[in-house]
């Protein structure tokens, strides 16, 4: 099982990212620019939140509050939010704009990745869900920034 959690919790992730850049290949030529501006925006905006975020709170890891081995070696620092829950809820949340049936499971995904990160030790419940969070509303903020600019009607083509 704990072979399972840190797979989750440390690889998946880049599993999604696989997953995202063979979808993205595989596109219509129309959105391909769209979706990889989409995602280019919204990963850094959601690592950009979580710093914003963690200045709001702070808390250390829960393997060094109650003072055991974390199944994924890691440094003492602010554990919230997550970054890696943000990341995948980026990549989630630009894939199911673009893919509904591709986004149910990316968001499943990055549910399992959340879920690795608190069950190795890393991180609280409460800073994977925000991660998700914040990752999914960069998504959201990206997309439809560079949808509007895409658009007929938002684009004067000057």
């Amino acid at each position: 099982m704990d072979a399972l959690i840190v797979f989750c919790g440390e690889y998946l992730l880049y599993g999604m990212a696989a997953a995202a850049v063979v979808y993205w290949l595989l596109s219509p030529r129309t959105k391909k620019l769209e979706m990889a501006l989409t995602t280019v925006v919204a990963l850094p905006l959601a690592y950009a939140l979580a710093r914003v975020a963690g200045m709001f709170m702070s808390h250390e890891q829960p393997f060094f509050v109650f003072e055991y081995e974390p199944l994924i070696p890691h440094e003492v620092n602010n554990s919230f939010p997550s970054d890696h829950s943000g990341a995948a809820g980026a990549l989630a949340g630009v894939t199911s704009l673009f893919n509904r049936a591709l986004g149910i499971l990316m968001w499943v995904l990055a549910v399992a990745v959340a879920a690795g990160r608190v069950l190795s030790g890393l991180h609280y419940p409460v800073d994977a869900v925000v991660g998700l969070l914040l990752g999914g509303m960069s998504a959201m903020a990206a997309y439809y920034c560079i949808h509007l600019y895409f658009s007929p009607r938002g684009h004067t083509g000057q």
